[in-house]
């Protein structure tokens, strides 16, 4: 089962046929832009402090101001209580850094509960592994890769034009920024640790 789950920040182009087939919950205030957009919504999540108006038609679960989690990680994790397999994150960027950051760590979240989660902004796509992986990708565009919560070791990339073979991606280091795409798509070798991927949408 695919959720969409709509967040309340910068909203991006879509790839065609996003919600196609897939269930939407939106974090608070970002009801105000499924409204906007004619977007079916199966929940409504949140304490309901930047929603312009709470609507009577939508399931809503309303929480307290004084809460322990973000509207976001509240969606998350009632999309997984829901059955989802693939969550796919927008509005996560724009705004409050803080809240950016956080946005970043509900991937994390996903992860460990098996659960495959990506963010879409207008720049790149973003996703978190802690095993190899093979991903599609376009031909020359830009790639990163950046260890999360601690070190990164890579066995061995292949559709990348700076291969990184046995290497261990710090935390104070910027190895893995800006590697270029060469072929339809990338694997990325883990030995272990966790990381994130930045397939950006900015054509060489």
């Amino acid at each position: 089962m695919d959720y969409v789950i709509i967040l309340n920040g910068d909203k991006p182009a879509l790839p065609p046929n996003l919600f196609k087939g897939k269930r939407v919950i939106c974090a608070d205030g970002a009801y105000s832009y499924a409204a906007e957009m004619d977007i079916e919504v199966e929940l409504l999540i949140g304490d309901m402090d930047s929603i312009k108006y709470v609507p009577k038609t939508v399931n809503i679960t309303r929480f307290s101001s004084d809460k322990d989690a973000t509207d976001g990680q509240l969606a998350l994790d009632e999309a997984i209580r829901r059955g989802a397999k693939d969550i796919t994150i927008i509005g996560a960027s724009g705004g409050r850094d803080d809240h950016y950051m956080g946005n970043l760590i509900l991937l994390y979240r996903a992860l460990r509960r098996g659960v495959s989660a990506r963010i879409i902004t207008d720049h790149c796509d973003i996703f978190m592994f802690d095993k190899s992986v093979r991903f599609p990708v376009k031909k020359n565009y830009y790639l990163s890769i950046v260890p999360f919560g601690g070190l990164l070791h890579i066995m061995n990339t292949e559709g990348l034009k700076y291969r990184i073979c046995d290497k261990v991606l710090m935390l104070d280091e910027t190895l893995g920024i800006s590697n270029v795409t060469t072929a339809g798509s990338v694997y990325i070798e883990v030995k272990s640790g966790c990381g994130i991927a930045y397939v950006t949408h900015e054509q060489i």
